[in-house]
């Protein structure tokens, strides 16, 4: 099946195995999809402003990792971006290990580099390059000794990608990440929504009943 073909079976609803399509016809499905999505994006829950990614707790039980920024290493590429901008996480680019934690070998590697691909309420996809430093730090808890990794950023980059930009990202694994993520919040919003719904639905049937109870000129309806 030729590239034309794939892209007609696929906005035709017909399967087709993800590893044949190209970036191309990746970037076509996810931009079709998308524009669906674009006029509700705000509807949609699980978008955060950038900088509550910054510095955050992380641990759970008895580690208490944390994420740490400094302002001064994030840098933004568009005047259109920056850390108020309400952003969802679709795709993991690529996630890349360097040298051996200073702690000991056991607590892993020292520097992480990650590429992730997040999407604005706006509808626009942005990139984040973040490396960061590992770092043990060991103190007192509540009635024992605790033990966490610090994330410290080197940098923080954030590019707005589109076209020719995009293209080349949108892989098998991350064209597919972008859909299900829509689909996620997308189902969730819908299910939010039916849950208020029913519970409007519910109050007016019970203030219909004790309006009709009551014998007086009806002024509204």
């Amino acid at each position: 099946m030729d590239s034309s073909s794939r892209l007609q079976a696929i906005l035709g609803q017909l399967r087709v195995a993800a590893s044949a399509m190209t970036p191309g016809e990746w970037h076509t499905v996810v931009t079709v999809a998308l524009e669906q999505y674009k006029p509700h994006l705000k509807y949609l829950p699980g978008f955060k402003p950038l900088k509550e990614l910054f510095s955050c707790m992380m641990g759970h039980g008895n580690t208490y990792d944390r994420r740490i920024t400094d302002p001064g290493v994030v840098e933004y590429s568009s005047p259109e971006v920056d850390g108020d901008t309400k952003c969802l996480w679709v795709a993991s680019i690529s996630h890349q290990t360097e040298g051996e934690n200073r702690a000991s070998r056991h607590h892993g590697c020292r520097f992480v580099q990650k590429k992730d691909l997040y999407l604005t309420i706006k509808g626009d996809f942005v990139l984040s390059d973040h490396k960061y430093e590992r770092v043990v730090h060991s103190g007192l808890g509540y009635r024992q000794h605790r033990e966490g990794i610090y994330e410290t950023a080197v940098w923080w980059k954030f590019t707005v990608v589109e076209g020719d930009s995009l293209r080349p990202l949108l892989v098998a694994d991350v064209g597919s990440s972008i859909l299900d993520v829509l689909l996620k919040y997308g189902r969730e919003s819908v299910h939010q929504r039916r849950q208020h719904l029913r519970a409007v639905e519910d109050a007016t049937r019970y203030v219909w009943k004790v309006r009709q109870s009551i014998d007086s000129p009806c002024r509204i309806i």
